[in-house]
Order: structure tokens, then C-alpha cells, then sequence
């Protein structure tokens, strides 16, 4: 038979009679051995001194480069497997290969080719696909027809809501809006799904501005903060600068998905985002990670984390809801980006995803030379003052203490923009500049310290003055705000003339007096206002009941802050100077004190309250 197989007949009839191909080699690749299948398929009925490689082109049609990897794999790892098609009787046939070395004594001897036809395999494997495909498209058409009616009855709830209802009414209302938006948010994901077994998901990178990015997020993601009094904390790499190119829709679906099951698997605790940049190799990366103190994912369910239709079992589906389609999307939508995605997580000890993005490079739009005409002759700097009034950017969490500093700044003849927190400050500042910060230090997402550490590390920004304003006046606290690179400092509760005298000392100008009397527009505002602060102050009081039953210092801490400032802001110095002695104890973690200081705090609103009405 051949001096590598042996020369029995019964074995050669065995291999004759078989339905693979089997061919030997010796490893210069010179054929040694053809069983029958072998002779059909390449059509040699002698193989001596046949050279493998030469066959295979004339055969399978295969070009240079396919042979050399296969010389290559070879060569390396001694083995290799793969698919390839070849003409038999004018019909395309797929043939499964698997290259194996025959070892004698230590030394490989010859390898054996044997070939499988896997034609029929490959058109049921097809024919699968097909099915598939066309399932894909059906879940697509249907979930877009089943989303039209469906926006149209949450229009209607809209403007049902605008109407009068009693509160019967109202509750049913909500409800419907409620399970509407539930409904929409699973043909959503249903939709995506399908879209991305189909294809139809492109990549479409553009210079996106990330800081703004988060900022939007971030607004979403609040109100879902709030109601179950949870904190959440940005850690923002200084080395971030703005546009980055990436592709800002899937990063922002796939961020919303993640912060979204951070907040529903959280009972209490802080969910944190870090952002950090890193070059390798010439190439920029996006990394981040959003970690979170909730139920975790036991070791065994990490596997099946990123499957579809997949959540950690079905007691979590009851007690959270969702399609468990969520991460699925999500590992999808980055694969798409040429991006990563990994969790670690621990039972009852919280969850934290990783995402890795590699950034494409920026290149900024060559601004237009402006003609000799259209030039714009700069105003000198000692001009520019008598005309155009100082630009102060107020940055404060508090609803009415931020109108209440923004009217006072008007009356005084300076232009007010707002923030809401330092990360809405930090993109502002990327499109602005302003003549000064007002800069409060106690803020959620991102607070005034690391803010203005932020500022100061903008080129463009270094030198602009930021005023810290804080309802903290411990032993320290101007020292800790000076050291964040803040110019100077003023404690809530202030007056008036107190803010105004500060901002000017940094301005070096004077020459702006007030639209009217100062203390008639501050009370004027403070009673437009009454109102409002009323609401807020009883439901911060509440907030703070519940703090106090879960015995969490830190968010009593922090409530108890909101109130001192607030109600200082007011003139209410008594319930102001109660909420500075509950932080105090909460900070000491002394819950009987606390206790015994909300009593007093409830008294005092009470006696505020029934005075206003």
C-alpha cells in the first residue's frame, strides 16, 4: 500500500470504503497515500511523488495566500482545521479539513489530511440562518408598527394630563403612562435586537462632546437617584479634552442601560462613574467603569450575563422587571464600536461593568480666513467694561437658592447664567467664558472642589475668579476651598451687599448699581418664592425622617446641609442653625441626638409653616 500506511489489504479496503477523504503526506508535503475518496474528489488515479501544494490550488481554487496560512498554522501548532469549496460534477461542495501529524518515536513521520463533505450541514446551517434572518425582520416590522399607535396613546396621556382631573382621574392617568412607557421601553429593546441580527446596525462615529454627553445622561438618570435616595459619584479623568470621536448614540444607549440597572439593582448605597483616558501605541482609548453597592451577581451567572433573554434567575425578573435583553444590546452595540465589555461582581457586595473604546483621532475644521471687510476690530478691554456688564456663571444644586442669587446679581446689573452642578459648570466653560464663579461646594454629581480643580487644569480658564459659597463655616472649611483653587469664600446664609462687594473686589469695577432698591427686590423674590421653598423644606424634612429610620449618617449629613443652606438663604436662622447641629451629630453618627433634634426641627417648620399661611 505505501511504506508509511503498511500494506495490508484488509486496512487499505477500510479506508477505500469510507466516506472522508483520507490523504498522508510526509512533511515536505509529497503525497503518500490517496484513499479512494481522495482519487474521486481531486481526480488522480496515480499520487506518487504528488506535492500537496501544488494539488490543492488546481482543486479548490485556492490562492496563495489562503496556502500560506495554512503552511503557516502547520508549521507552528502542527495541526490546523478549517472549510473550503471546490466544484464536484459542476456542484459547489464544502468540505470540513483536519490536518493532524503522525509522531513516531518523539518525530512526526507524515500528516494525515481528512476531508468531510459538509455540504448538506452547510445549506441546513443556511437555511437556519435564512429562518432567522426572516424572524429578525418580522420582530422588526412588527415592533416599529406596534411603537406607532403606541406613541399616539402616550401623546393622548399628555394632553389628558394637561386637562382638568380630579385625583381619581389623575392616578388612573399616571398609570397608563406608566405601563405605556413600560410597554414602549420592551419594543424598544426588541426593535434594537432585531436591528442588530439583521445588520442594520452601522457605526457612525462624530466629534461628540463628552462632557455634555454625561451632563444629558446624567439628567436622566436623576429623578431615578432621588426616589430611592440613592448617591452617585463622577470620577472624571483630568486629562479629559473635549471632542472626543466616537460613536455618541451607542455609547450613550449602552451608558443609560448600564446606570438604569445600577439604580434598579441598588437599595441603597452609591453607583459611581469613572472616566479615564489612556494612549497605547499611537491610539486613544475611552475607559469606563459604573459600579454600583447592590445585589451583585453570583460567580456562577457571570457567564450568561451578556446572553439574550437572560437575567441572573427568575425570582430577579419578578422582584425588578425587565426583558434581560438590556446587557445583550449593550455587548452588541460595542462590538459595533470596536469596543469591550466585562463585569466583576460579588453576592451582596455590588456590580462593576467595564467598558473599553477606542477612540478615532480628531481632526478640527480649518477655520475660514475672514476677508479684510468682514474683520472684527477688537474692543480694548478698558471700553468693553462700559458696555457690556460683567458675565457671572452661578453654580448651585438648590432650585431656589440659585434664584435667589441670580436675582440678586441681576439687580445689580450683571449678566447670570446657571448650573446645576459642577459637571453642567465644566461644559458650559467649554463654549464660555465669564467674567467670575459663583461656585457652591456642596453639589451632587459633581461638587464645587472637584470642579474647580477641573478649571483650574483648563488653559483657557486658569485665571478666572471663583467665589466658593458654602453653608459650611467650620474651622477649616475656607482653608479646604482655597486649597481646590477657589479665589475666595462666603458662608451662607449672606446678605446682599456681603456678595455683591466680594464679586466686585475680584472684578476691580464698580460702576454697576442696583436696578432698585436691593432689599426691596430680595424681599420681593423671597415672598414669590415662599411658596416654593415651603415645599421643598417639607419634603427635605421627610427625606430626612427617612434617613434618620435607615439610620444612614451620611444622607442625613447631607439633607440636613441642604436645609441649613436653604433656610438660612430665607432668614430663618433658627431652623437653619437646628439643621447645622443635626449635620454635626449625624457626622458624629450620633443617632440620639439626632433624634432628639428632629423633633425640634419638625416644631420649627411647623411653626414657619402655619406663620406663612
Amino acid at each position: 500500500m505505501s511504506k508509511i500506511i503498511g500494506t495490508c489489504d484488509y486496512q487499505s479496503l477500510i479506508l477505500d470504503n469510507i466516506t472522508e477523504s483520507v490523504i498522508v503526506v510526509d512533511p515536505t508535503g509529497t503525497v503518500d497515500y490517496m484513499n479512494h475518496q481522495a482519487r474521486l474528489i481531486f481526480d488522480c488515479q496515480e499520487c506518487s511523488d504528488i506535492n500537496i501544494w501544488e494539488l490543492l490550488p488546481k482543486a479548490y481554487k485556492m490562492n496563495q495566500h489562503q496556502i500560506e496560512s495554512i503552511i503557516h498554522s502547520i508549521r507552528t501548532t502542527h495541526t490546523w482545521q478549517g472549510e473550503i469549496s471546490l466544484m464536484m460534477q459542476e456542484k459547489p461542495r464544502v468540505f470540513m479539513h483536519r490536518i493532524n501529524p503522525m509522531v513516531q518515536a518523539g518525530e512526526i513521520k507524515a500528516y494525515v489530511i481528512i476531508s468531510t463533505d459538509i455540504a448538506d450541514l452547510v445549506e441546513a446551517r443556511e437555511k437556519a440562518e435564512s429562518a432567522n434572518l426572516a424572524k429578525s425582520q418580522f420582530l422588526a416590522n412588527m415592533s416599529h408598527e406596534i411603537r406607532t399607535p403606541l406613541i399616539g396613546v402616550l401623546g393622548s396621556v399628555d394632553l389628558l394630563e394637561q386637562s382638568r382631573l380630579d385625583y381619581s382621574q389623575a392616578e388612573n392617568v399616571q398609570t397608563i403612562r406608566e405601563c405605556g412607557e413600560q410597554l414602549l421601553s420592551i419594543i424598544n429593546d426588541i426593535l434594537d435586537v432585531s436591528k442588530i441580527e439583521i445588520g442594520l446596525i452601522e457605526l457612525n462615529p462624530q466629534p461628540t462632546n463628552l462632557l455634555g454627553m454625561i451632563t444629558q445622561i446624567l439628567s436622566i438618570i436623576d429623578p431615578m437617584l432621588k426616589k430611592k435616595g440613592l448617591t452617585l459619584k463622577l470620577d472624571l479623568d483630568p486629562a479629559i479634552q473635549d471632542p472626543v470621536v466616537l460613536d455618541a448614540g451607542k455609547l450613550r444607549q449602552v451608558l443609560i442601560n448600564l446606570l438604569s440597572n445600577a439604580v434598579k439593582f441598588t437599595q441603597q448605597g452609591v453607583i459611581t462613574i469613572r472616566v479615564r483616558f489612556e494612549q497605547l501605541d499611537d491610539h486613544n482609548f475611552l475607559h469606563l467603569a459604573i459600579s454600583d453597592t447592590g445585589i451583585g451577581i453570583p460567580p456562577q451567572q457571570l457567564q450568561f450575563i451578556f446572553d439574550s433573554f437572560t437575567q441572573v434567575d427568575s425570582s430577579t425578573s419578578r422582584g425588578f422587571g425587565g426583558t434581560g435583553l438590556g446587557l445583550f444590546i449593550s455587548k452588541r452595540l460595542l462590538e459595533v464600536m470596536d469596543g469591550e465589555i466585562w463585569v466583576e461582581s460579588a453576592p451582596d457586595h455590588g456590580t462593576t461593568f467595564y467598558l473599553s473604546i477606542p477612540l478615532l483621532p480628531y481632526i478640527p475644521e480649518s477655520a475660514p480666513e475672514p476677508d479684510e471687510v468682514g474683520q472684527v476690530v477688537p474692543i480694548p478691554d478698558d471700553m468693553s467694561l462700559q458696555f457690556i456688564p460683567p458675565e457671572i456663571l452661578v453654580v448651585e444644586d438648590n432650585d431656589l437658592n440659585r434664584k435667589i442669587v441670580s436675582q440678586m446679581l441681576l439687580n445689580f446689573g450683571f449678566q447670570v447664567r446657571e448650573a446645576i452642578n459642577g459637571l453642567e459648570c465644566l461644559k458650559i466653560l467649554q463654549d464660555h467664558h465669564f467674567d467670575l464663579i459663583l461656585m457652591d461646594m456642596q453639589m451632587p454629581i459633581m461638587d464645587g472642589y472637584e470642579a474647580t480643580r477641573f478649571i483650574r487644569d483648563m488653559e483657557s480658564q486658569k485665571s478666572i475668579p471663583i467665589i466658593a459659597m458654602t453653608a459650611h463655616a467650620l474651622t477649616g472649611d475656607r482653608e479646604k476651598c482655597l486649597a481646590a483653587g477657589c479665589t475666595s469664600y462666603i458662608a451662607k446664609p449672606f446678605k446682599t451687599d456681603e456678595l455683591i462687594q466680594e464679586i466686585r473686589r475680584h472684578l476691580n469695577e464698580s460702576t454697576h448699581q442696583p436696578v432698585k432698591s436691593q432689599s426691596g427686590m430680595h424681599q420681593h423674590l423671597i415672598e414669590q418664592l415662599m411658596p416654593e421653598f415651603l415645599e421643598q423644606l417639607d419634603e427635605l424634612i421627610m427625606d430626612l425622617e427617612q434617613a434618620l429610620q435607615r439610620q444612614d449618617t451620611a444622607q442625613i449629613a447631607s439633607l440636613s446641609h441642604d436645609i441649613k443652606g436653604t433656610a438660612g438663604m430665607y432668614g430663618y436662622m433658627t431652623i437653619a442653625h437646628t439643621a447645622s447641629l443635626i449635620e454635626k451629630a449625624a457626622r458624629n453618627r450620633s443617632i440620639l441626638q439626632i433624634k432628639l433634634l428632629m423633633d425640634k426641627i419638625q416644631q420649627e417648620f411647623h411653626l414657619i409653616n402655619t406663620q406663612v399661611i
